[in-house]
């Protein structure tokens, strides 16, 4: 509570000495009015910048460290300075740098790799498709087989029921008289 006291009271007398409380970063500055930017100083060319410590700007008067993978953050910029593939995983309990979907952490680079996937396997429908397409001729044609010779055989049989058997036939003679 006291150090927010004593800024408000420093910038409040900022402003009445320069006419600003705060150089916002990346802006001309004098030597106390880039103080109220947090990781911040004024440089030899009086433009407030982030310390060497803190090279990531987060908003226009707060600077913090470059994080690494599974480190603590507060903003996606934390992350992306060191790793452009991480982000900051804003989480209830704790936030830190992890990887972005399809991506993995490999221990050797320290750095977030695109994951590989196995090649993708052949489509099985089209190979499947032309098996069951002549399965299922091969079937009609047997069956179109089977018909036509039950059908013949039907035939045949009834031909020899209706007609008479030549030699079971006895022939008869006929008497002239």
């Amino acid at each position: 509570m006291y150090t927010e006291c004593r800024r408000i009271c420093g910038c409040v007398l900022l402003f009445l000495l320069f006419g600003s409380c705060s150089a916002q970063i990346g802006h001309k500055c004098t030597f106390l009015s880039c103080r109220f930017a947090r990781h911040a100083a004024c440089d030899s060319d009086n433009v407030c910048r982030c310390k060497p410590d803190y090279p990531v700007q987060v908003s226009p008067l707060r600077c913090a460290k470059a994080r690494r993978h599974l480190e603590v953050c507060s903003d996606n910029k934390e992350c992306t300075v060191i790793d452009v593939n991480t982000y900051c995983s804003r989480t209830s309990s704790q936030s830190r740098c992890e990887c972005h979907d399809d991506f993995i952490y490999n221990e050797e680079t320290r750095h977030c790799e695109h994951l590989k996937l196995p090649p993708v396997a052949p489509d099985i429908l089209l190979p499947m498709a032309v098996g069951v397409s002549v399965a299922l001729s091969s079937m009609l044609c047997c069956f179109l087989a089977l018909w036509r010779l039950c059908k013949r055989r039907r035939c045949q049989r009834l031909t020899y029921h209706e007609a008479p058997n030549a030699r079971a036939a006895v022939p008869r003679i006929e008497d002239p008289r």
